[in-house]
């Protein structure tokens, strides 16, 4: 065979394995990532805020008013006193009371009788041996400067008036139970007592309840 073509032939031979070789080792075609869908932002659920109710009585002897949710109720609507009953739909036990004391009687620690509202009512209170009473600290409810104590009350097993009204009253000493007092002395001239009273395993409970509504107090002229 003449060598020349045999040569060639050799040289197109390993041209034809190189392009085979080349053909065998070549990167594959990347595969196709379809796009990531990117979910829609999610709309935080946001509780529906629960319907006030402002009262305004049309009998208490000051002008204010009040407002509170549906968990609370207007028990007692007086010249001389509006009660609140309520908290929350699951513990209805607080009672907010709001009095006038112009002509309201209190307890008279030496006796069994009750005796004309005295004009320091803060130190009335640590008069009487019944009371535990913690320390004062000032407040400010509408507008008015005041002063709040907590006070705790001796059950010995004897029903007394404590506070005594023209349109009704609150006793004590028959039972264990916790007071929060707020003293508003010049309320467009009267003096308003501010109470909120439980037993003493709700008291905590109750007093961050009733503080809500009297944060809400207005009074007008």
């Amino acid at each position: 065979m003449n060598t020349r073509k045999l040569l060639v032939s050799v040289l197109m031979l390993v041209s034809v394995l190189l392009a085979a070789c080349a053909s065998a080792t070549a990167a594959p075609a990347p595969t196709a990532v379809p796009p990531t869908a990117i979910p829609p932002t999610m709309v935080p659920t946001v509780a529906p805020a629960q319907e006030q109710t402002t009262f305004s009585s049309k009998k208490f002897g000051l002008p204010m008013s009040i407002s509170f949710g549906p968990e609370w109720h207007v028990a007692e609507d007086f010249a001389d006193e509006i009660l609140l009953i309520g908290g929350t739909q699951a513990y209805e036990g607080v009672e907010l009371v709001f009095i006038l004391v112009k002509d309201a009687k209190i307890a008279d620690p030496a006796s069994t009788t009750t005796m004309p509202w005295p004009d320091d009512f803060v130190a009335y209170l640590h008069s009487n041996q019944y009371l535990g009473v913690g320390q004062s600290m000032p407040i400010t409810v509408g507008g008015i400067n005041g002063v709040q104590i907590d006070v705790s009350v001796k059950n010995i097993g004897q029903k007394r008036t404590f506070i005594g009204l023209e349109s009704t009253g609150w006793l004590y000493l028959d039972y264990d139970q916790n007071w929060r007092f707020i003293v508003l002395d010049d309320v467009n001239g009267q003096r308003l007592l501010i109470a909120t009273t439980e037993a003493p395993e709700g008291f905590s409970v109750a007093t961050e309840l009733a503080q809500e509504v009297i944060d809400s107090v207005g009074f007008t002229k």
